[in-house]
């Protein structure tokens, strides 16, 4: 790893434009505008997928896309990935990783699976699994947080499955269809993934 925290761009200290991030299901790799597809611009602009998501109510471009893709890339606490089908290569969704805070160490997950064919098969788990594992191993982070809506469910059964514990829940704190929501926060810390996972305690998370 090369950099600093928090001062080199985050995909640079990661490995750059080559770096492969390798799941049971998927693999993960940064994108860039060839990436910036129908399909993915389909994604951003669908009340559905985006119902539980702070980008609900907005609509985007593909410029929107492209100049995101740029800001992401080059930012110092930001990491993008694409998820990648390992068996045919295809892109169904996104997933990032945040510093939130550089001294501690400290960052947070979100997930974006866009393709609702792959909804329920275990694509969003594998996935932050795989960055969650390169987060520790590579990155050297400390502490990993999710976060979600208290009636997105599956959000919550995917957080716990990654071996993260309830840490807050903030009382009608979002409006969702015109009511107030609780939001969960949960943390994970290396020892408790590893405690969940032990076959990728000594396994590369890169390949």
């Amino acid at each position: 790893m090369n950099g600093e925290l928090g001062t080199t761009p985050l995909l640079e200290m990661a490995g750059g434009a080559e770096l492969r991030i390798r799941g049971e299901k998927v693999y993960l790799r940064p994108l860039n505008h060839a990436d910036a597809h129908d399909r993915y611009h389909a994604w951003l602009n669908d009340d559905e997928i985006n119902r539980y998501s702070e980008r609900r109510g907005r609509s985007y471009s593909h410029a929107d896309i492209r100049a995101y893709l740029d800001d992401a890339n080059a930012s110092p606490v930001l990491l993008q990935q694409g998820v990648f089908m390992r068996e045919d290569d295809n892109h169904v969704g996104n997933i990032s990783l945040r510093v939130t805070n550089v001294g501690a160490r400290v960052a947070e997950v979100a997930t974006l699976i866009g393709e609702k064919d792959y909804w329920g098969r275990g694509v969003i788990v594998d996935a932050g699994k795989a960055l969650i594992h390169f987060a520790f191993q590579n990155l050297k982070l400390r502490k990993i947080t999710l976060g979600n809506y208290a009636i997105n469910r599956a959000s919550t059964f995917k957080s716990r499955q990654l071996g993260a514990k309830p840490e807050g829940q903030f009382r009608d704190a979002a409006l969702i269809d015109g009511k107030y929501v609780d939001v969960l926060e949960f943390g994970l810390f290396a020892e408790e993934f590893y405690e969940t996972f032990a076959e990728l305690a000594d396994q590369p998370a890169t390949g």
